[in-house]
């Protein structure tokens, strides 16, 4: 039962964050045609920690839909290979995202599988959690040239005369020998996830599943 629930507000939350990050990509245009350019890059970092967090979230989602599925495994005795890496993720997510239902889940496995597995996962001792979900609900410092990305998008979006300078110096200095009106742009966006045939995300770094002795 947490677990619907806990679906169902991530899939409420997820929305509601999308919907304030396109109201403020609305304000952010308003600064740059205002001439506010530091306003608009103090802001901007906010929309990218956002959009991080909302990929983040997706991905804490499709591994709670697993956990759905494969329910039964989830009953059994110890913890199944089949379901090991999204419990895993789910349990290290619960304490960093603000959804109460996951949380209630997580107290449900400790008395299940005990305190020590649990927090185990909520730390990522063993390094097993999703690259990417870790870097998604973490503490992100934002790139500057993400920043310049971003602000860039969102000037052509709203049709402003607006160009960030920065990111084209920093391209020129890649490649000096090449005109400015041959670097091509192309915006750094957070990753979409990628899914595997299962549904299940899957990410070209090779995660190990955690097992426990039954």
């Amino acid at each position: 039962v947490q677990l619907k629930l806990a679906q169902n507000r991530l899939a409420l939350v997820r929305q509601k964050k999308a919907n304030l990050n396109a109201q403020a990509r609305r304000e952010i245009a308003t600064l740059l045609e205002q001439g506010k350019e530091q306003s608009a890059r103090i802001r901007v970092e906010t929309i990218i920690r956002e959009d991080f967090l909302i990929e983040g979230m997706e991905l804490v989602s499709l591994h709670v839909d697993t956990l759905l599925a494969r329910f039964a495994l989830l009953e059994q005795q110890g913890v199944d290979p089949g379901i090991s890496e999204s419990l895993i993720v789910v349990l290290y997510a619960a304490p960093r995202i603000d959804i109460k239902e996951l949380m209630n889940f997580r107290e449900q496995m400790v008395y299940k599988l005990g305190k020590d597995f649990v927090l185990g996962c909520s730390d990522n001792y063993k390094g097993n959690v999703n690259p990417r979900v870790v870097h998604n609900i973490g503490v992100i410092t934002v790139d500057p040239q993400l920043v310049s990305g971003y602000l860039n998008n969102i000037a052509e979006a709203y049709k402003l005369d607006w160009r960030d300078e920065v990111e084209i110096k920093e391209q020129v200095s890649v490649q000096p020998s090449q005109p400015v009106s041959q670097v091509p742009y192309q915006p750094i966006t957070p990753l979409a996830p990628q899914l595997s045939s299962d549904g299940r995300p899957s990410d070209t770094t090779q995660v190990s599943y955690l097992t426990i002795d039954r």
